[in-house]
């Protein structure tokens, strides 16, 4: 919401950034392209092997960019897709928090939905996954698991992403993510349809996500 986007930006300013409060396109465009300045030429894979925040301050800054995406995405496109870039930004200033893994997905499904760089925000998306199975961190698979789906779904075939999208449901229910999960069923039923599969497997399925998303309430 903007209330929570505000209260998010004085608490970033006091840490010491300052990010626009109504970002345009061209924030969005300057924010990848120092995302690319930063790389200096290295693949995504690079992510990995950051070095853990040094600075606290801007350790917390990077996790209260991440956190707010939601907040964000409730807002304006252009403001989720500018904090977006900045939690990318920041990682590779700074260097990894506990939450980057997050940020890495969340700024691949910008990449691949908002400025359609596909391969390249599926890339992201992997680079999280990665990172999560390295740290030990399985309280976000269900996450990453689902929106990599999402992404997947402009480069990889039906099935797969169908399979990613059956694999996300457990996770996701163990962390709490419920809404996700139920989300996440449907889009399966979405995703059958698109392939071509029989209406009459197509209707099956959809039975099967109406009585489980029954269990969900």
């Amino acid at each position: 919401s903007p209330a929570a986007c505000a209260v998010a930006q004085v608490g970033l300013t006091d840490l010491g950034l300052t990010l626009k409060e109504h970002p345009t396109e061209a924030d969005v465009q300057a924010g990848y392209d120092e995302i690319q300045r930063l790389l200096a030429g290295r693949p995504v894979d690079c992510l990995l092997d950051l070095p853990e925040a040094a600075d606290p301050a801007m350790a917390m800054a990077t996790r209260m960019v991440i956190f707010t995406s939601t907040a964000a995405y409730m807002t304006d496109v252009k403001l989720l897709a500018y904090h977006d870039t900045q939690m990318i930004v920041q990682c590779l200033r700074h260097g990894n928090v506990d939450i980057s893994v997050l940020g890495y997905i969340f700024y691949g499904f910008m990449v691949a939905n908002y400025l359609h760089h596909h391969q390249e925000g599926y890339r992201y998306c992997e680079v999280a996954k990665e990172l999560m199975e390295r740290r030990g961190l399985t309280q976000h698979r269900g996450s990453l698991i689902y929106h990599g789906a999402l992404v997947a779904a402009w480069v990889r075939p039906l099935s797969d992403v169908i399979q990613r999208m059956h694999d996300s449901i457990a996770p996701l229910l163990e962390s709490g993510n419920i809404v996700i999960a139920g989300l996440a069923s449907r889009l399966i039923v979405l995703y059958r349809w698109m392939r071509g599969d029989t209406l009459d497997a197509v209707d099956d399925d959809a039975a099967r996500c109406e009585a489980f998303l029954a269990t969900l309430n």
